[in-house]
């Protein structure tokens, strides 16, 4: 009871972070004309490069001193790192032109030679700028937004910086005169510093026509000497747009798909119509299947021709498997991480329209993989009391632990890579410790209560098993061989999701977030629905060979979609990505392996449950002797 009341109370204090801001999902501060608005700088992101990066980890200009705003776990996982920036702005004052910062003498600042190639690399590699007003994201407009803007551009090798940016601000006018930031985007651009006046003794500038001097800001750092300088100017301009749009709205969340993902869009609902239409026609074929061995069964009495095969094997059929402690464990793992995934996801599609949902998404998934620890502990609970289990707090114990270990074990070998690339997306020792917390302390005392609720209510069995186990035939064909039938039962689930299995890679690593839970949702759900298919098709005709321990058969059946799901993966990475270091690639697959375990975990137990679901009906819909 006293673990129990201390993890609701460790929830309880994580809700107002989650819910104040993501079933909210929208921007509550007003301001008056004239008020200062802060502009937050957040980190640059690639779809090239798994990698984040602190924003200042280029030499932008930054403020003397740096102010980080408190982040949650989430935020932290995620990469963000939340600093002020110089860029002054205040409500309803346009801006035309205003210097970030000046150098000692001149309007540019001066780098050096190590400088300019830092910046050329993270152009090369795609990197984007990601900042925050008020809670609203930034995204560059156009028919396609996206959330940050690329600090260059390359073209036919030549890289150009984007040195000055157009803040487009949308505000709603209250009805008390003040106003709310709805909408905030950017438009970059790219100025030689020729192109730039301005006074000594202030921040306004005017860029002037190219003429004689270069048009873009090019870097070229294989042309500079170890001592050289480029100078580079920084500047920023403000307009403000009124709109009779009251909240602010994520626009990608109502963008047209991407060219290029369209026909994945409809090759997705095609695999959904032949989902569809298989399920039908194979639960008709089993249920007739089934009806004729039942028939035959009460017209002959008491016997079975070869066809009854599984009904021979109906005093084993539930005889208890072995290693009984890690099967509850890994079922209720997975209908831990089932439920954990259904409830994010439905909570991400009702707030998929909001600015800022992405920021606590990672805090949602958190919360309801933690609250999901009491179902997860229920259905181990219920399985482990029908096997005649007794070890309670060991089962306990495997379930709440089986899935964190892995995570946390993956994240701290993630975490010496990323600290030695000085990433933010590493996670600083006291997040990790946090973690761990939650794992023993709240996670550990939910799984532990619905565990022990579940042990009172046991899955009921229709047949007791008999003393002696009834021996199984010998396997005579190759195709029989439970390594064999693992490998096939996992490649046809795969094969009803293969199909947008590169563009969930893709638009995971290019912040297309609303495009990737819609697909991941529809993917996730034909992968349920074809595992729970395969596991059942393949339990019936191992019953038929007489075959009874299908317990441990059925979760690896179901679950050896992970290997299919991981083994795509790296060849994703290694032939249709653009990750070019060791670093890249190694995040990349362990992030795909950590996913694929969950996948595995959580299709394990689907396949469990189905299968468990349909031998208790085909054998409680016959009378044993």
């Amino acid at each position: 009871a006293v673990m129990l009341a201390w993890a609701l109370l460790a929830i309880l204090a994580l809700l107002p972070r989650v819910g104040g801001s993501y079933f909210s999902g929208i921007s509550s501060s007003e301001f008056r004309g004239g008020d200062v608005l802060d502009i937050k700088a957040v980190k640059l992101v690639s779809s090239r490069n798994p990698l984040p990066y602190q924003y200042y980890h280029l030499p932008f200009c930054r403020p003397h001193t740096l102010e980080s705003r408190h982040l949650s776990i989430g935020e932290i996982l995620r990469g963000d790192r939340v600093t002020n920036t110089l860029f002054l702005s205040r409500m309803q004052m346009n801006t035309t032109c205003s210097l970030l910062c000046r150098g000692d003498k001149f309007i540019p600042k001066s780098y050096n030679k190590k400088q300019i190639q830092q910046f050329e690399r993270f152009i090369r590699q795609g990197y984007r700028a990601q900042w925050v007003l008020d809670g609203v994201p930034v995204q560059t407009s156009g028919p396609q937004p996206t959330l940050g803007f690329p600090i260059g551009w390359v073209k036919q090798n030549q890289v150009f910086l984007h040195n000055h940016v157009d803040f487009h601000i949308a505000v709603h006018e209250l009805p008390s005169g003040r106003f709310r930031v709805v909408s905030f985007e950017v438009v970059p651009h790219s100025y030689h510093h020729t192109r730039y006046r301005a006074a000594r003794d202030t921040l306004d500038c005017t860029i002037g026509p190219a003429g004689k001097h270069p048009k873009f800001q090019m870097l070229n750092s294989s042309a500079m000497k170890a001592d050289d300088k480029l100078a580079l100017a920084w500047s920023y301009s403000v307009h403000f747009e009124r709109t009779d749009q009251e909240w602010p709205a994520w626009a990608e969340a109502t963008a047209p798909l991407p060219p290029k993902s369209q026909w994945r869009w409809r090759s997705l609902l095609s695999i959904v119509a032949l989902v569809v239409f298989a399920t039908a026609v194979i639960a008709a074929v089993l249920a007739h299947l089934l009806r004729r061995d039942i028939r035959r069964y009460r017209e002959a009495g008491d016997t079975f021709d070869d066809g009854s095969g599984w009904r021979l094997v109906h005093a084993d059929v539930f005889r208890p498997p072995r290693h009984r402690i890690w099967l509850c464990a890994v079922v209720g793992s997975g209908v831990q991480l089932v439920v954990m995934a259904l409830a994010t996801g439905v909570l991400t599609l009702l707030r998929a329209r909001a600015p800022n949902y992405h920021d606590t998404l990672m805090d949602v998934a958190i919360v309801c993989y933690l609250l999901s620890g009491i179902i997860g502990g229920f259905v181990a609970g219920r399985l482990h009391a029908s096997v005649g289990g007794d070890q309670d707090r060991r089962v306990a114990l495997a379930t709440a632990s089986l899935f964190p270990a892995v995570f946390l074990g993956v994240g701290f070998v993630l975490d010496l890579l990323l600290w030695h690339r000085q990433s933010s997306g590493a996670i600083p020792f006291g997040t990790m410790v946090a973690l761990v917390l939650l794992w023993l302390g709240v996670s550990y005392p939910l799984v532990l209560f619905g565990f022990t609720q579940g042990k009172r209510i046991p899955l009921g069995q229709p047949i007791k098993p008999q003393a002696m186990p009834r021996p199984i035939p010998p396997v005579r064909s190759v195709l029989r061989l439970p390594a064999v039938s693992t490998v096939l039962a996992g490649a046809l689930p795969f094969a009803a999701s293969a199909t947008v299995m590169s563009l969930l890679l893709s638009l995971i690593w290019g912040d297309n977030l609303p495009y990737f839970y819609t697909f991941l949702l529809l993917n996730g759900a034909l992968l349920a629905v074809a595992t729970a298919e395969t596991a059942i098709i393949f339990a019936y005709l191992q019953l038929c060979r007489e075959d009874f321990h299908w317990w441990w058969r059925s979760v690896l059946h179901s679950g050896s979609v992970a290997a299919y799901l991981f083994a795509y993966s790296v060849y994703y990475v290694l032939a249709a990505s653009e990750f070019s270091d060791f670093v890249s690639t190694a995040l990349f697959v362990a992030y795909s392996f950590v996913l694929s375990v969950a996948a595995g975990l959580a299709c394990g137990a689907l396949g469990f449950l189905s299968t468990h679901a349909f031998i208790r009906i085909i054998y409680g819909a016959v009378k044993a002797e």
